[in-house]
């Protein structure tokens, strides 16, 4: 038996009595592996919000942090009933303020704007929020409460957010009020303290008398009694002030240059969204407006994506950005441009063929249009219809229009509809209904019993909505020049459309003639062929026509690349015989020769 040294039997008897089992709070990975950068950062992060904030505030942040507003509100009630000190100044509570409103809890907004830290601690997302804020404070139209949240964002130095929706008081029932230079003295006052310049001062004061011209109210200015009391607030009217009290016309902005619009379309063939959102930025800050179609173009690439890859650049590494943070400052460079955004997502959601999306937004931010019943609208927005992924930003943003309450939807400024828009809206619903003779039909018939030469629906683009769908329902009819219409119910001609058009001052432009050339392609009868050939030699020919029919006008607009683009393309997936190869030849020597004669100098 061999014998245990007195050291042995000391160290059975601590194994014995040691508590071997794994450490109940976890294991410590440190003495494995080092601590990432990454964790050390986020629990610094941490470490600090915990030890800076009083319990009761950081209670708010987290509630707030979880993304329940609700349960935060009643958080705050009971805290402020327990008479909890909740003064601190608070980023979150921006965020809080924009969600109140939202809910149609106007009154609760004021008491979080007013804990917003000031604007020069605050994040950018803060900025945003408090403007977001205002913009719907407005909308409520509640004007004492509306008065209070400008008060308070220019008390807090949030200099950039109060513009727009100071001028949309002013335009609105209060700038014709007995208060509206006593506010003005105040909101200039703060703005004062708050460090504003007296260049931007001056600027916005012009701007918010060129608002109550333009809602035809007695507009301030230097020579009112409390001039004498507030010399700082009032300034002398402009060229452009003074030219809008005399009632004379005010020179529109310029128009995007064409060397712009070259290079948009160059990263637009090249999916570059960053530099396409580059050029438009550019052109605003040159003081020109970018066109429409172009603002629709970005939307269209960015709508289907949550998420945009910024480039690296010497500063910084490559990184992601949300779809709304990318858009948001386009969108307030378009602020003052009453509609266009609007106009522009109508576009970008029919374009990308969401037309359900674009009805509602329609039926929700535009002005009802003469010849479209509401019954319609209801029968199409309540088919069935799938078109965005849920994770995209499209869809967050109906989502989010969704949950917005009904009486804060109801109470917004409609926008009156610009030809443009009224085009697009006819196109969703175009398409909404499909091949449905019948009720296509009805809509062109109700549309041109409504329609008045002038007006926002006598465009060739209104006509030409109905074009593609009306030769596809029954080609036959729509290129015969014997069919007549009995009925409400039946579809135009191409005949009877041009007619109509020319009953109501319209001209066809170079896309009305493509689309009707490509109806006739389609049909492989060789008398449709030669008046085809016929009209795009009227297209091409630089001699104006002697006499003007409907079929035969006495100017016919050039033919651009997208009328031979167009005609191409219907050859293209007609059956591939001998005549298509043929037509194909034609058209291409065509072509060829149009573009020789346009880029030949004259002699």
């Amino acid at each position: 038996m061999s014998s245990v040294t007195a050291a042995e039997f000391l160290r059975a008897q601590a194994l014995r009595g040691a508590n071997l089992d794994p450490d109940p709070r976890g294991v410590d990975y440190s003495l494995f592996e080092s601590q990432s950068d990454e964790y050390a950062q986020q629990k610094d992060l941490v470490a600090a919000t915990v030890s800076s904030l009083p319990a009761p505030v950081a209670s708010m942040q987290r509630a707030i942090h979880r993304g329940d507003y609700a349960a935060a509100l009643k958080l705050f009630g009971q805290l402020q009933e327990l008479e909890t000190h909740l003064d601190t100044p608070l980023a979150e509570y921006a965020s809080m303020a924009r969600w109140c409103v939202a809910s149609g809890a106007v009154k609760e907004a004021l008491t979080f704007l007013a804990r917003t830290p000031l604007a020069s601690e605050a994040p950018r997302r803060t900025h945003h929020d408090v403007t977001q804020t205002l913009a719907w404070l407005v909308r409520s139209g509640d004007i004492p409460t509306m008065q209070r949240a400008i008060l308070l964002a220019a008390e807090r130095e949030y200099i950039h957010s109060i513009p727009s929706a100071l001028l949309a008081l002013y335009q609105g029932a209060f700038g014709g009020t007995t208060e509206a230079a006593p506010y003005w003295c105040v909101i200039a006052a703060a703005l004062q303290r708050a460090g504003i310049d007296t260049v931007t001062l001056s600027h916005l004061f012009q701007r918010v008398v060129q608002a109550q011209i333009r809602a035809r109210y007695p507009p301030m200015h230097e020579g009112m009694p409390s001039t004498s009391r507030h010399p700082h607030a009032f300034f002398p009217w402009d060229a452009t002030t003074s030219a809008l009290a005399r009632g004379e016309a005010v020179t529109r902005r310029q128009k995007m240059t064409k060397h712009d619009q070259m290079r948009f379309h160059y990263y637009e063939r090249a999916k570059d969204t960053v530099r396409m959102r580059s050029v438009l930025l550019g052109a605003l800050r040159r003081n020109t407006l970018p066109p429409v179609e172009l603002v629709a173009t970005l939307l269209c690439a960015t709508l289907s994506h949550t998420h945009i890859l910024m480039p690296a650049s010497d500063a910084q590494p490559a990184y992601r950005v949300s779809t709304g943070a990318f858009l948001r400052p386009l969108r307030r460079r378009l602020q003052p441009c009453h509609g266009l955004w609007e106009t522009a997502t109508l576009r970008a959601l029919e374009k990308s063929g969401d037309w359900q999306a674009a009805l509602r937004l329609w039926q929700l931010r535009f002005e009802p249009l003469p010849g479209i019943r509401e019954s319609s609208m209801e029968e199409l927005l309540s088919v069935p219809h799938t078109y965005a992924p849920t994770s995209s930003y499209g869809a967050a943003v109906a989502r989010n229009s969704a949950r917005r309450p009904t009486m804060q939807r109801d109470v917004r400024p409609r926008i009156v509809p610009t030809p443009y828009a009224c085009a697009t809206a006819l196109r969703a619903m175009v398409r909404g209904y499909g091949p449905q003779g019948k009720a296509l039909g009805a809509l062109y018939s109700d549309i041109l019993k409504a329609m008045v030469p002038g007006g926002p629906t006598a465009t060739a683009a209104c006509f030409e909505a109905f074009i593609a769908m009306a030769s596809r329902v029954d080609a036959k009819r729509f290129l015969s020049q014997n069919a007549q219409r009995q009925h409400t119910s039946q579809l135009p001609t191409m005949w009877s459309m041009l007619a109509d058009m020319r009953a109501m001052g319209t001209i066809p432009r170079a896309t009305t003639w493509t689309l009707f050339l490509q109806a006739l392609l389609r049909d492989p009868t060789r008398a449709h062929w030669r008046m085809a050939l016929r009209l795009l030699r009227h297209m091409t020919s630089t001699v104006p026509t002697p006499s003007a029919t409907p079929s035969s006008p006495a100017t016919w607009p050039r033919a651009t690349r997208g009328t031979y683009t167009g005609l191409l393309h219907v050859l293209q997936r007609r059956r591939p015989t001998a005549r298509t190869r043929r037509q194909h030849r034609v058209i291409c020597k065509m072509q060829q020769r149009d573009e020789d004669t346009t880029d030949r100098p004259n002699e």
